[in-house]
């Protein structure tokens, strides 16, 4: 067999054993760092969403759930105009956390609905609104300000908000 073909004999025995890792065309690949990070979210959504239902619950708020996930209670809907997507509203609000952390009172704004200018959870409650309408709304973090907060706002990462706004105008 000589030394060329001893070698070539231990080389395809030595590839034999092992075979090339391959996945089927029908079959996908699973990541679990990607799966462990969606069951961490899931899992930080429902302890969210817990501590709001709690607060409400400690307040004596009698509020509903959102289509899209935050607890809102009109005080007022409002007479005036409604307050929809490229609408401009003056509005007067204040913000806080659960903990209990006033982040504004008072405060007035100039905002523009759907432009993106505020979190998805705001712009939608305030399209719960019209001019001279009023109402309370608790926002779990995904709608309001996220992993990162609003340091502007003293908003911290990962915070439900409490938003309390009276649509003053809509133009």
């Amino acid at each position: 067999m000589g030394r060329f073909g001893g070698a070539l004999l231990f080389f395809l025995l030595l590839s034999c054993n092992n075979p090339p890792v391959q996945t089927p065309a029908n079959r996908q690949v699973v990541d679990s760092t990607a799966i462990h990070l969606l069951e961490l979210n899931r899992l930080l959504a429902e302890s969210e969403q817990q501590q709001i239902l709690q607060f409400i619950k400690e307040k004596g708020w009698e509020m509903e759930l959102s289509p899209i996930g935050f607890w809102y209670e009109i005080h007022e809907k409002g007479t005036g105009k409604p307050f929809v997507k490229n609408d401009f509203g003056h509005i007067e609000y204040s913000l806080s956390m659960l903990n209990g952390t006033i982040c504004a009172k008072n405060a007035a704004l100039i905002v523009k609905k759907g432009a993106g200018e505020e979190p998805r959870g705001i712009d939608e409650a305030l399209g719960m609104l019209r001019a001279g309408g009023s109402g309370r709304f608790v926002i779990p973090s995904n709608l309001a300000y996220g992993i990162l907060g609003d340091d502007q706002r003293c908003v911290t990462s990962h915070a439900a908000i409490v938003y309390e706004v009276k649509v003053i105008e809509v133009k």
